[in-house]
């Protein structure tokens, strides 16, 4: 497919209403003609459509039997044609509250897998997504910490670009997401690579010591109350409760 400058690979499973809204989000933006969309089908028990009017370039590829998001991305990018990106992952999105580093050289934790630009020649080098992490968060910082280690560490963040990763999402599912993240996701990445917890689980022995008080999992409720009162809640409170959500799971393995 000549021509394409940029691919965009979204793995999808059972969730026709959310492909179409997502879709007619970007087709409402203009989209150039220079990027696409590929749409990977993960085995839904219902075939995924793409709605009517979407520009020829975009296509949709189905996978027979539900395998997990790191095969259905790994599947979408060989479907992309080369790209020309000048790092192998530049943000999309306006990120400067989550980065306290200036430089071009920011750290693993840091380094939001969402809405990233990763160079095709980059990800098949190392051979994509590990297919054997399939739990939520496990295989894309696998893939990060692989790029560093092969020497792919510039990171670029684009602070005005009008694009931005959303994911309309109940609060339930995304606590789903991240206890399963703290219970499976995160265990199965740093027996890979141990060397990663001490940057990943940080203040080990405060956190412990908060823990054996009871007062990571009373403030961790403690916040799910309000947020089911419908409280609003400032953004700091918010992502220390998504923090305590992911390390209280790993303490209940």
């Amino acid at each position: 497919m000549p021509g394409r400058d940029l691919s965009l690979v979204l793995p999808v499973y059972d969730d026709q209403e959310g492909l179409d809204r997502i879709l007619n989000e970007l087709q409402n933006n203009q989209p150039d003609p220079k990027w696409e969309v590929i749409v990977v089908d993960d085995g839904s028990p219902q075939p995924l459509t793409l709605p009517r009017g979407v520009p020829e370039q975009w296509q949709i590829v189905r996978l027979e039997k539900q395998s997990g998001a790191a095969v259905a991305r790994n599947v979408g990018v060989k479907k992309a044609p080369e790209i020309s990106a000048t790092h192998f992952q530049s943000f999309l999105a306006n990120q400067s509250r989550r980065v306290s580093d200036s430089s071009e050289n920011l750290a693993i934790k840091q380094s939001l897998f969402t809405a990233a630009i990763i160079k095709k020649e980059s990800f098949c080098k190392l051979k994509g997504f590990n297919e054997s992490m399939q739990h939520y968060g496990g295989h894309e910082m696998d893939l990060i910490y692989r790029l560093d280690q092969a020497g792919y560490t510039k990171r670029i963040i684009i602070p005005d670009l009008s694009l931005e990763r959303t994911k309309l999402e109940s609060h339930a599912r995304t606590r789903q997401r991240l206890q399963e993240y703290g219970a499976t996701g995160l265990p199965n990445l740093l027996k890979k690579h141990p060397e990663l917890k001490t940057e990943i689980l940080t203040r080990p022995l405060l956190w412990r010591i908060l823990a054996i008080l009871g007062l990571t999992g009373f403030t961790e409720n403690r916040i799910l109350r309000k947020i089911e009162a419908d409280r609003k809640l400032p953004g700091m409170t918010y992502r220390l409760y998504l923090h305590l959500i992911v390390r209280n799971a790993w303490d209940a393995r």
